[in-house]
C-alpha cells in the first residue's frame, strides 16, 4: 500500500490542479482525456505491433494513432459526402476502428504475439502522468488570456473575448486545434445535456 500511496496522491493532485485551473471546463477536459485514454487502449493491438521493439509497446503513441486514424477516416467520409459530420458518425467510425483492432488482437493472441505492455505498469503510469500534465498545461494555456494572446497574436493585448467568457473561447479554439474531427460533435452532445 505504501508503494502506491505517492502515485495515488500525485494523480489526485493533478486532478485537483486541473479542477482549480479549468474550473467549469474541467469536465470537458476530463472527458477528452478519458476518451483519448480509452481510444489509446483500444488501438494497442495496432500500436503494439508497429512499436514492438519499444519497452512500452508504443503506449504513448497509441492515443496519437487512434485519434489520427479515426479523425482521418471521419474527415474522409464526411468530405466525400458518404456520411454527415455528426456525433453519431464520429462514434460509428471510432467503434468500427475499435472492432478492427479487436479482430487484430484476436489474431495476434492466436499467433502468440504480445502487443500489450504487460508487466510495464510503472512505465505506463508515468507516461500517463506526463500525458495528463502536458495536456493540462496546454489546455490551461489556451484558457489563460495572456497565454492565448501570445500564442495566437504575439501580444498580451490581443482582442480576445470582450465579454470575458474564457470558457467559450477555450472550447472554440480547443476544438479547432486538436480534436475537431473526432471529439467536437461528441463534446457538443455531452455539454448540451
Amino acid at each position: 500500500m505504501k508503494k502506491w500511496a505517492p502515485r495515488v496522491l500525485l494523480a489526485a493532485a493533478l486532478a485537483g490542479l486541473s479542477a482549480f485551473l479549468l474550473k467549469g471546463d474541467v469536465w470537458t477536459f476530463w472527458t477528452w482525456w478519458l476518451l483519448a485514454f480509452l481510444m489509446g487502449m483500444v488501438a494497442m493491438p495496432l500500436t503494439g505491433r508497429l512499436f514492438a521493439g519499444f519497452e512500452d509497446k508504443g503506449w504513448m503513441f497509441s492515443k496519437v494513432l487512434a485519434i489520427t486514424v479515426t479523425g482521418f477516416l471521419t474527415w474522409l467520409l464526411v468530405t466525400v459526402k458518404i456520411l454527415p459530420f455528426t456525433a453519431l458518425t464520429c462514434i460509428g467510425v471510432s467503434l468500427a476502428c475499435a472492432v478492427g483492432c479487436g479482430i487484430l488482437y484476436h489474431f495476434q493472441v492466436k499467433k502468440g504475439i504480445d502487443c500489450i505492455p504487460t508487466g510495464k505498469g510503472n512505465l505506463v503510469y508515468w507516461e500517463e502522468i506526463l500525458f495528463f500534465a502536458f495536456f493540462l498545461m496546454w489546455t490551461a494555456g489556451l484558457w489563460n488570456r495572456e497565454v492565448y494572446g501570445l500564442w495566437f497574436y504575439g501580444s498580451h493585448d490581443a482582442e480576445y473575448d470582450t465579454a470575458g467568457k474564457g470558457s467559450v473561447v477555450f472550447r472554440r479554439y480547443y476544438q479547432l486545434l486538436l480534436w475537431r474531427t473526432v471529439f467536437c460533435s461528441i463534446s457538443h452532445e455531452i455539454n448540451r445535456k
